[in-house]
C-alpha cells in the first residue's frame, strides 16, 4: 500500500496561552479563525470554551466541505482526531493512547464506511532524546503484517526540516524509501499550530515558525513537487497573508483571519 502524501496545516497543541508565544506583542491572543485561497474560503476553525480547536471545516467550495473534529481526555491531550468527507458517509478515525510522561504511546486509525469497517491500522511511537516523535511504525493488523515506517528529523528550533516514509516490500526488516519531504522555515511564530505531513497516518508533530519552503522528492530522486513561500505579518507577528509559488509557477494566495481573545 502506497501512503499517500498531502500537506496541510498542524497542530499538537490546539490551545497555547500567550505567555507560551514569543513575538505576541497584544495584549490578546489570535485564534485562527478563517484562512482563504485566492479569496475563497478554504478552512474554518471552531473553538471549545477552553480555546481548544475541535473542529476545522476543509472547503472544497463554498457548499462542500470536510470536517477535521478532535476530542480531548481530562487531561486535555488529543483523544481522538476523526476526519468526516463531503458526504459524512465515510470517515477515517485516529485513537490515541499516552504513556505516563504525555507521549503517545499507542495510535488507532479506523477507516468505516456506511457503519462498515473497512480498515484497521496500528502505530507505534519512538521519541528522540529531546522528546520529539522520531520514527513511526505503521502495521495493517494487530499481527504487525505489511508494516510502513515514517521518521523524522528536526531543526534546533524544533521545526520539522525532514519527512520519509518507508515500505517494508513482503514483510522485510529493511524499509526502503518512498518520498522524502524536506523544509524550511522563517522567524515569527506559527498561528495555526497545526501541520500534518502525513494523510493516512496524521502525524501530530509541533512547528515553531511558518513553512518558506517544501520540497517533496521520490526515491529515485525525482522532484514530485515544490513550493515557495512569501509572508506579510501582523504587529504580533502571525501571518496576514501567504503567496505560494509552485515549481510550475502556479502562484496561491492564502489570507489568515483571527480571533482575538
Amino acid at each position: 500500500m502506497k501512503v499517500k502524501i498531502i500537506f496541510i496545516l498542524i497542530l499538537f497543541f490546539a490551545s497555547c496561552k500567550k505567555q507560551d508565544q514569543p513575538g505576541f506583542t497584544s495584549a490578546k491572543t489570535p485564534y485562527l479563525s478563517h484562512i482563504y485561497l485566492n479569496n475563497n474560503i478554504y478552512k474554518k476553525y471552531f473553538y471549545n470554551d477552553a480555546w481548544q480547536l475541535v473542529a476545522i471545516h476543509n472547503y472544497k467550495d463554498s457548499n462542500n466541505y470536510s470536517i477535521d473534529s478532535i476530542y480531548y481526555n481530562t487531561e486535555n491531550k488529543i483523544s481522538k482526531y476523526k476526519q468526516f468527507a463531503n458526504s459524512r458517509l465515510a470517515y477515517r478515525e485516529h485513537v490515541y493512547e499516552y504513556t505516563g510522561n504525555g507521549n503517545i504511546l499507542k495510535e488507532k486509525y479506523f477507516e468505516p464506511y456506511r457503519d462498515t469497517l473497512i480498515g484497521t491500522y496500528y502505530f507505534e511511537y519512538f521519541y528522540d532524546p529531546d522528546n520529539r516523535p522520531s520514527f513511526k511504525t505503521q502495521y495493517s493488523s494487530a499481527d504487525k503484517a505489511n508494516v510502513l515506517s515514517y521518521s523524522y528529523t528536526y531543526d534546533q528550533r524544533g521545526n520539522l526540516i525532514k519527512f520519509v516514509d518507508f515500505v517494508h516490500v513482503n514483510g522485510s526488516n529493511t524499509p526502503s524509501p518512498g518520498l522524502y519531504q524536506y523544509f524550511k522555515y522563517d522567524d515569527y511564530k506559527n498561528a495555526t499550530l497545526w501541520f500534518d505531513c502525513n494523510y493516512y497516518a496524521h502525524d501530530m508533530i509541533p512547528v515553531v515558525n511558518n513553512i518558506t519552503k517544501a520540497t517533496y522528492v521520490m526515491n529515485n530522486d525525482t522532484l514530485s513537487r515544490s513550493y515557495d513561500a512569501v509572508f506579510t505579518y501582523s504587529p504580533e507577528k502571525v501571518p496576514l497573508t501567504e503567496i505560494r509559488t509552485t515549481k510550475d509557477s502556479k502562484v496561491q494566495r492564502l489570507t489568515y483571519n483571527y480571533i482575538y481573545k
